[in-house]
């Protein structure tokens, strides 16, 4: 959503705040309700809303955090506090390249204040992607994953996971399994860090799909709601099915992801519609030759030019 946050309960649709200023829109990224479904957090560059039932308010982030894109936001299972990622990029005008500052937020329902969290910035080309995820994984902690790296959130303190497998693989997106007994992550865009799927579980790594495709990246999990299947997807229209620890790659009826699996009957008759015409228009035009070649044989007409070549006159 850019600059424009709508409630839908019907006809017409209601504005509920437009954060768009003159030509530069403000961009919003994600929206989380709390467990209890009382409020809702919506987060965006440089800004934090909160929506409840009295409507839409911003939330007041420190002056020193007012460039920073706040784009991910989840909620504790409690719903006493929430986790909020947030980043921003320090262009190095010199040779033209960019290090990035990321930071972790903690949102009481009143404050904003900043968790302590070990991570340097890193320089990037223009052409670099930035990956995040925040997971709960049971009341008091959490499971952060910045691009590549994985950290516990707990008792108010961020540190990395020192576990093997860390670092190797890239994280776009996870999602806990409803019974809260692991975590599936999903990722990977580059030869160092193919397209995989991992199951985390007891602060370990299980790699469940990888794949020698680097020009793609699995960007979407999600679970049934009675936990038994998860589907997970890619921006290069792969499709996973992971059930019963087994990952399968769902196979399309037509390999063209653009088109229709199936035509349809709009398409069947728009087909003959065009095709039928185009058809007695060569019947006739090939009786007609047939007509012209018999009536020349027959010195019936003068033969043109043309027809002298092609019947050897």
């Amino acid at each position: 959503t850019v600059g424009r946050i709508s409630k839908f309960t019907g006809e017409p649709l209601e504005v509920l705040y437009d954060v768009s200023n003159g030509s530069h829109p403000a961009v919003l990224s994600d929206i989380a309700w709390s467990p209890s479904g009382s409020k809702a957090l919506i987060t965006g560059e440089g800004r934090i809303l909160e929506y409840n039932e009295t409507g839409l308010r911003n939330v007041s982030v420190p002056v020193e955090f007012a460039e920073y894109k706040f784009t991910q936001v989840a909620w504790s299972f409690d719903g006493m506090h929430a986790l909020i990622y947030a980043s921003r990029y320090i262009v190095d005008k010199s040779d033209y390249e960019r290090s990035m500052i990321w930071k972790i937020f903690r949102y009481d329902g009143v404050n904003i204040t900043e968790i302590p969290f070990q991570y340097e910035g890193y320089r990037i080309g223009y052409a670099g992607i930035e990956t995040s995820t925040i997971n709960w994984l049971n009341e008091v902690e959490a499971l952060i994953t910045l691009n590549h790296s994985l950290y516990k959130y707990r008792d108010g303190a961020i540190s990395p996971l020192d576990i093997v497998g860390n670092g190797r693989y890239y994280y776009a997106d996870g999602a806990l399994n409803p019974t809260q007994d692991y975590l599936l992550l999903a990722g990977g865009h580059t030869k160092d860090f193919p397209m995989s799927v991992v199951k985390f579980e007891d602060d370990t790594i299980d790699v469940v799909y990888s794949s020698n495709n680097v020009d793609g990246t699995l960007r979407c999990v999600a679970w049934k709601p009675d936990g038994s299947i998860a589907l997970i997807c890619g921006s290069d229209g792969t499709v996973l099915l992971y059930e019963n620890n087994v990952l399968t790659e769902i196979v399309f009826p037509n390999t063209d992801l653009n088109s229709e699996p199936y035509p349809s009957l709009w398409n069947v008759i728009m087909a003959i519609a065009v095709a039928v015409p185009t058809i007695v228009i060569i019947l006739v035009y090939l009786r007609h030759m047939r007509k012209r070649r018999k009536e020349v044989r027959q010195n019936v007409v003068p033969p043109r030019n043309d027809e002298k070549r092609y019947n050897g006159l």
